[in-house]
């Protein structure tokens, strides 16, 4: 049997913030299924929705059983903020998951507002830990401002769709006017594992403004952050595609732009349409594998 689902809705303001005094126990929403039934979804409404001091909504799964999707429509904005300072190991995050051992697949994260913003090692991830399929995750907003690193263990703010075991990560696509990434954060479908990472489509009727940030699709060693959470392989799955669709595109100060596969396979494809491109101050346009 499935799960049941989880609704909260309110006119003005909904704020997921803080732990328990212990800082073992975060606020938040939570449903997920530890069987062969499917878990619940998770949809919310709101004027302004905040994640701070390690806030979080996620679904995930533990066994055969699907994790739900999570819907969050924002009339005005939604900011994903820092991490936990009684407990910096969690960040303040919006997840659909599919854990290790699990091999049911991940829910569907989709997100509407007018203004994103994530900051200071936010992390919003559709991701698989196990042997099913990450969900797709979708960004709808007129604005998308992502940036910063976590400043406890300097993990990038994240817009990320992964791949941590043997499951495919999902695709990740963000509509927008204006998309900009700097001081650090990155958007990232990456693969430490055997599954392939996850495509990237970003459309942005304006502008793309990379300034100091990272849009990565990879198969690649796993960074300090999924170390410090067990996760230290050699990569065997591809990389997926990356692809630019807006009028202008700048990347700018030391910024990266890259398909990327540090094991036996191929990279995925970099497709960039804009009407108009600056690379300038060190920023790099790449695609590379070491074997593949």
């Amino acid at each position: 049997m499935a799960g049941g689902n989880i609704t909260a809705n309110a006119s003005e303001l909904l704020e997921f913030t803080g732990t328990t005094t212990d800082g073992k126990i975060r606020s938040g929403l939570t449903n997920e299924t530890i069987t062969s039934g499917n878990s619940g979804k998770i949809a919310v409404s709101s004027k302004d929705l905040i994640f701070s001091d390690g806030g979080q909504i996620i679904t995930r799964t533990y066994d055969e059983g699907n994790s739900g999707d999570v819907n969050i429509n924002a009339s005005e904005s939604v900011q994903v903020i820092g991490s936990a300072v009684l407990n910096p190991r969690f960040l303040s995050s919006i997840f659909a998951n599919v854990n290790g051992g699990a091999t049911g697949n991940g829910g569907k994260l989709t997100i509407s507002t007018k203004r994103f913003i994530a900051s200071n090692g936010g992390l919003i991830s559709t991701a698989s830990f196990g042997s099913g399929d990450g969900g797709s995750l979708i960004l709808n907003a007129d604005t998308v401002d992502i940036s910063g690193t976590d400043p406890v263990f300097d993990g990038s703010t994240d817009l990320r769709v992964g791949s941590f075991r043997g499951g495919n990560g999902g695709s990740l696509t963000v509509n927008t006017r204006r998309l900009t990434v700097r001081d650090g954060a990155r958007i990232n479908g990456t693969t430490v594992g055997e599954g392939n990472a996850g495509s990237i489509t970003i459309n942005a009727s304006e502008v793309v403004d990379i300034k100091g940030g990272i849009i990565t699709s990879s198969a690649t060693s796993p960074d300090l952050r999924s170390i410090n959470n067990g996760f230290n392989t050699d990569p065997t799955g591809q990389a997926g595609s990356i692809n630019i669709n807006t009028n202008r595109f700048t990347v700018r100060d030391e910024s990266t732009i890259s398909v990327a596969n540090n094991g036996p396979t191929d990279a995925g494809e970099l497709n960039i349409n804009a009407n108009s491109l600056l690379v300038d101050n060190q920023a790099i346009i790449s695609a590379n594998t070491k074997l593949g």
